[in-house]
């Protein structure tokens, strides 16, 4: 099944969320031992309470302004955030001053259940709703036709007509659709991790201010048979009769990895582009900066008509292992575009393929950008003249698209600053090089930038062991290798450590016929 080459990732989700913060807003609060007692809780409170609620399931909880008049903050979170208490569904219509923090928001499928029509989160008016901590876990659909069953289905979180509404250190996995905010003023969205999606991570529609911070979007679960649009991040003018402004998109990392391609940063306006509307209806102040982008797909960062646009610092690169099997070309290569007739734009430090060259016009700067490519080695921009590790046709990983010291990029001041060299990151890395030498099927293969907290491995008395998908091997940080014939080969590293720890990565390059 197409989605197995998912299924990694599941689990990655619930890490993060039981490794999160322990629920300190629970600290002294009412404990809630069941679905009852916080029925009863809720009928009490009047502001200003914390319901520490005991591990186990809560079912569907469905709250109204008329229930829920309070005159201050109500918290809902675990009492034990490694035993998050649980809920099948929420429904909010107008409330407000609520929050949930460390819980379980556990969709389970049921036949008939559909992509867009089945919501089992969601809030309808109101303002103040924070979601802190939570783990928004879908479910694949278990039948329906091809391009439907096996894969994830319903949408995460739904906040139509609201105020003020927070989500942060959250995750939303094995959903048709993440997270939708329509009509909304007022939104915070950071620190998420968006995986496992079908269609889109997240949907921003008609909105009044909202920042997206500090988001991983990753790993996305295409279904290639459907006719899904997918986006890791969308905007939309289509059937609005607002346009969204003031919206910040900043540092955030986008990456397809082991997923197929996606569109990364959407944001078309259909009520302009193709259904006639005026001035009313363009986009007004958006900021992308400092986000990194691997994807294999053109629509890298996308804008249509707006007025008041910064595109600063971000990087946009190709994996090449997630482009459409069968797709080549231009097309699955990432890049930004902004439409040309946008007004007051800035475009500025970025590193693409391509970046728009503003056509002249007296309201664009356009500067300091670098283009960056990995079609041909030898031309200007490859791949590894800018990044330590290019991933080649490998998932890519951020680690391979560290800025190379002393390459072209150093010192630059352009792309993410995410990206910067780090020569002793947290967690040991190890990492493979490849350089192509031109005209023939040989290559230099360097570990030299496999790193950990104490610095490159090479330097710690690590020894370095290649075998390749030819049956040759090599021992050194650094070898040289020529592959008897063309086609997809691979390099396996395995670096054993000065105190015996072992570490393993794999490199998989397109060797010349």
């Amino acid at each position: 099944m197409v989605f197995s080459r998912f299924l990694f990732s599941l689990s990655l989700g619930f890490a993060l969320f039981a490794a999160g913060s322990a629920g300190a807003g629970c600290a002294g609060g009412q404990p809630v031992a069941d679905a009852g007692a916080l029925a009863k809780a809720l009928r009490g409170a009047d502001g200003d309470t914390v319901l520490a609620l005991a591990p186990g399931d809560y079912g569907a909880l469905s709250l109204s302004g008329k229930q829920a008049g309070w005159k201050g903050r109500v918290t809902l979170c675990s009492a034990d955030p490694a035993r998050p208490a649980r809920f099948s569904g929420v429904a909010l219509s107008n409330v407000s001053n609520l929050s949930f923090e460390d819980l379980l928001f556990d969709y389970v499928y049921t036949s008939g259940d559909t992509t867009d029509g089945s919501t089992p989160f969601r809030v309808s008016g109101g303002e103040g709703i924070s979601f802190l901590r939570v783990h928004f876990d879908g479910d694949l659909a278990t039948d329906g036709p091809p391009e439907q069953k096996g894969f994830p289905i319903a949408r995460g979180l739904f906040v139509r007509n609201a105020r003020d509404i927070r989500v942060e250190d959250s995750v939303f996995e094995r959903f048709y659709r993440g997270a939708v905010f329509n009509m909304v003023d007022g939104v915070i969205f950071r620190g998420n991790d968006v995986h496992t999606i079908r269609s889109d991570g997240l949907n921003l529609v008609a909105l009044h201010g909202a920042l997206i911070e500090g988001n991983h979007f990753h790993d996305f679960a295409r279904s290639l048979q459907s006719k899904d649009h997918s986006d890791m991040i969308q905007m939309w003018t289509r059937s609005t009769s607002r346009p969204s402004v003031d919206i910040t998109i900043r540092g955030n990392r986008f990456n397809s990895g082991s997923g197929y391609y996606t569109q990364s940063i959407f944001l078309r306006n259909e009520m302009v582009d193709s259904r006639g509307a005026g001035r009313d209806m363009w986009y007004r102040n958006i900021t992308i900066e400092d986000n990194a982008i691997i994807n294999a797909q053109l629509h890298g960062i996308t804008v249509g008509e707006v007025i008041g646009l910064t595109i600063r610092n971000n990087s946009v690169l190709r994996s090449r292992a997630s482009a459409h099997p069968q797709k080549s070309g231009d097309v699955t290569i990432p890049r930004i575009s902004v439409k040309p007739r946008a007004e007051q734009v800035t475009i500025a430090g970025n590193v693409a393929l391509a970046v728009p060259d503003g056509g002249g016009q007296p309201d664009w700067t356009v500067q300091n950008n670098i283009t960056v490519q990995d079609k041909t080695p030898g031309q200007p921009g490859y791949y590894t003249k800018a990044f330590v590790a290019p991933p080649e046709d490998s998932p890519a990983r951020f680690a391979q698209f560290q800025v190379l010291p002393g390459g072209i990029l150093d010192g630059a001041q352009a792309g993410a600053p995410m990206l910067a060299y780090d020569p002793t990151p947290p967690q040991v890395t190890p990492l493979i090089r490849a350089v192509p030498v031109r005209g023939g099927r040989s290559f230099t293969f360097d570990a030299g930038f496999s790193a950990g907290p104490d610095g490159p491995l090479a330097d710690q008395g690590a020894t370095f062991d290649w075998r390749f998908s030819d049956g040759a091997t090599a021992q050194g940080v650094s070898v040289a290798h020529q592959f008897a014939r063309g086609g997809r080969q691979s390099a396996i590293l395995t670096i054993t450590s000065g105190n015996r720890q072992v570490y393993a990565t794999q490199l998989d390059i397109i060797v010349p016929n």
